[in-house]
C-alpha cells in the first residue's frame, strides 16, 4: 500500500525536470541554445511519469482491496469475542 501511494511523485520529478531543461549552459554555431537537460530526458520522464502513475494506482486499489477484506474477516472476530465477555 505504502508503495502505491509514494511511488508516484509526478509534481515534483516534473518541477525538476523542466528546471533543468530551462537552464541553458551555451549555444550552439547556429545560435540554438545548448540546454542541461534535453528533449529526450524530458519525453523520457514524461513517459515514466506515466508508467508510474497507472502503476502506483493499480498497487493502491489492489492493496486496499486486501485490506479490506482483512478487516472484513476480523470483524466476526472481534464480535464473537465481545458476545462471549457478555456471557
Amino acid at each position: 500500500m505504502l508503495f502505491g501511494l509514494s511511488a508516484s511523485h509526478a509534481a515534483a520529478t516534473l518541477a525538476i525536470i523542466l528546471v533543468g531543461y530551462n537552464i541553458i549552459i551555451g549555444e550552439t554555431a547556429t545560435g540554438e541554445p545548448i540546454r542541461l537537460l534535453d528533449e529526450d530526458v524530458l519525453n523520457g520522464t514524461i513517459l515514466l511519469i506515466l508508467v508510474s502513475c497507472g502503476v502506483g494506482s493499480f498497487v493502491t486499489e489492489r492493496s486496499a482491496k486486501k485490506l479490506a477484506l482483512q478487516e472484513d474477516e476480523q470483524i466476526p472476530d472481534v464480535e464473537a469475542a465481545e458476545t462471549s465477555e457478555k456471557y
